[in-house]
C-alpha cells in the first residue's frame, strides 16, 4: 500500500467515525492534498519522449 492509500484509507476512517467536519479528519484529507500535490508535481515532471521542445 502506497502513502497515498494509507493516507486516504486513515482520512475515510476517520470521517466514518469522528464525522466529515472533525478536526482530525479535515487535517488527514489536508495531508492527502499535500501529497496528491506532490505527486501531481512529480509525474508533470517527467519528460514525456514524444514533446517536442522549441
Amino acid at each position: 500500500m502506497t502513502d497515498f492509500e494509507e493516507k486516504q484509507a486513515l482520512m475515510i476512517h476517520s470521517g466514518l467515525t469522528k464525522g466529515l467536519t472533525h478536526p482530525e479528519t479535515i487535517r488527514i484529507s489536508q495531508e492527502l492534498d499535500d501529497l496528491l500535490n506532490e505527486l501531481m508535481k512529480k509525474s508533470s515532471n517527467v519528460e514525456r519522449p514524444n514533446e517536442n521542445k522549441n
